[in-house]
């Protein structure tokens, strides 16, 4: 082999070494080399942020709002009490409870007012001297011996009204008694009496004499006398209905001039 031959193996052995050398750098540093993000990366993120910045509306400015709150209505005043004024009965028959709308008394008729507060004593055949027949939640006693149950009921007004059971018999000095011992008892009440009746057209002759016993009795004490006049329409026994409401009539009439004084 010729030196020139030689020579230019040689050469054509370096040359190929230093191209592998070259060749094997360059993959290294191909490898070493993390992958780089594409070059449109950058503005794709940069223009989606935009976008969603731009497409988001602002949060609306809160505007001062007057105060609407309802003021709460104010609780209605309470109606003020109806004054209560106390009345006790104490009477016979005529005045007596009764369950029956057609027996009904005058006492009935009235209790129905608000402002009254009737508590009924009343017993069949009391007089001023003669004891009642029956006593279910009253003294068996005439009308002297009755003070102690109506004063006990601490009353504002007693209404006093009978008579007639005593028959022809004078009552002057028991009516005297019977109101000159209310009075005692009840210095500061309105005492009313009213005037006897009899269930009957007829006037027995003894009844002015009784009406005037009790006038005198109660006007003596400073009480009040009613007049009913003779209206005692019944059967001899009981009043008949139309008597009894003209007596509620006056008696309520009575009781509105005394607790409107």
């Amino acid at each position: 082999m010729s030196t020139k031959l030689l020579r230019r193996d040689t050469l054509l052995s370096t040359g190929g070494l230093v191209i592998l050398a070259l060749i094997a750098v360059i993959l290294s540093v191909v490898a070493l080399t993390p992958p780089s993000a594409p070059s449109d990366a950058g503005s794709y993120d940069k223009d989606l942020l935009e976008t969603a910045t731009a497409t988001e509306e602002p949060a609306p400015t809160q505007e001062p709002t007057e105060d609407v709150s309802v003021e709460p209505e104010p609780a209605p005043e309470p109606e003020p009490a109806v004054p209560t004024t106390r009345v006790v009965v104490i009477g016979d028959s005529y005045s007596v409870d009764s369950d029956d709308p057609a027996q009904q008394t005058w006492v009935n008729l009235i209790a129905g007012n608000e402002s009254w507060e009737v508590v009924n004593l009343s017993a069949p055949g009391r007089g001023f001297i003669t004891a009642p027949r029956v006593c279910d939640n009253s003294p068996c006693e005439p009308f002297p011996g009755t003070v102690e149950a109506v004063a006990a009921q601490a009353p504002d007004i007693v209404i006093t009204f009978g008579g007639a059971a005593d028959g022809d018999v004078p009552i002057g000095p028991a009516a005297a008694q019977y109101f000159e011992a209310l009075r005692a008892a009840l210095p500061e009440a309105t005492i009313i009496a009213l005037s006897p009746i009899a269930a009957s057209e007829t006037v027995p002759d003894w009844l002015p004499l009784h009406v005037q016993s009790v006038l005198s009795g109660v006007e003596a004490v400073g009480g009040l006398f009613v007049d009913l006049g003779y209206i005692g329409i019944g059967d001899s026994v009981t009043l008949s209905a139309e008597s009894q409401t003209q007596i509620a009539a006056t008696v309520q009439g009575a009781l509105d001039g005394v607790t409107q004084q």
